[in-house]
């Protein structure tokens, strides 16, 4: 909360969609919030970020979903984000009984959950697929470009801070801690930097 007291510093690309954020007073947001006529839970669901939250209405089996789908094959992620993390918080919201939902990217979402666990089972692929070719002897960057051919336009609009590699060093670093260190000597041992 106290981090909210202060402006936000952002890499300037975040700047360029977000502006840059002044300083606020912030509230605890506690266990459920009220609207005009509704009562929302506030769900904690980490992985895109640590204090990201979804809102969900047990009454009309409605969900607000933020960020937590911000889309149901993602490409690339920002340094920070988890995936191990975001399927905790799938997983978690999974659980609620709703179809509707409204997405900060996607808008109105009619059947929400089927998406929601859509981005699980793949979220769970890619890992699985990551570890299987790392195993292999693949470097982060061969893993990148097996599993993510097309370029993204978004990685150099976004000057490298969105960018697949951040699934891959995520999901290696979580699995295999001193995975960094092995990229480097796999590398070096055939005979390039990857």
């Amino acid at each position: 909360m106290t981090e909210c007291s202060n402006v936000k510093e952002y890499h300037p690309f975040r700047q360029g969609f977000w502006g840059i954020r002044e300083g606020f007073t912030a509230a605890p947001l506690g266990e459920s919030i009220s609207s005009r006529n509704k009562n929302w839970s506030v769900v904690h669901t980490p992985g895109h970020s640590n204090d990201h939250v979804v809102l969900f209405n047990k009454e009309t089996g409605i969900l607000f979903s933020g960020d937590l789908l911000t889309s149901v094959k993602p490409k690339g992620m920002l340094p920070g984000e988890s995936v191990s993390v975001a399927i905790e918080s799938l997983s978690r919201v999974l659980m609620f009984d709703f179809q509707e939902m409204f997405c900060s990217h996607l808008g109105y979402v009619e059947d929400g959950k089927t998406l929601l666990r859509k981005k699980k089972e793949w979220l769970q692929d890619l890992q699985n697929e990551i570890i299987i070719l790392y195993k292999q002897g693949c470097s982060k960057n061969e893993i990148s470009q097996k599993l993510f051919p097309k370029a993204q336009p978004l990685i150099s609009v976004s000057d490298h801070q969105w960018n697949p590699i951040h699934i891959i060093n995520d999901v290696l670093h979580e699995v295999f801690p001193d995975s960094l260190q092995n990229s480097v000597q796999r590398s070096v041992e055939k005979g390039s930097m990857k």
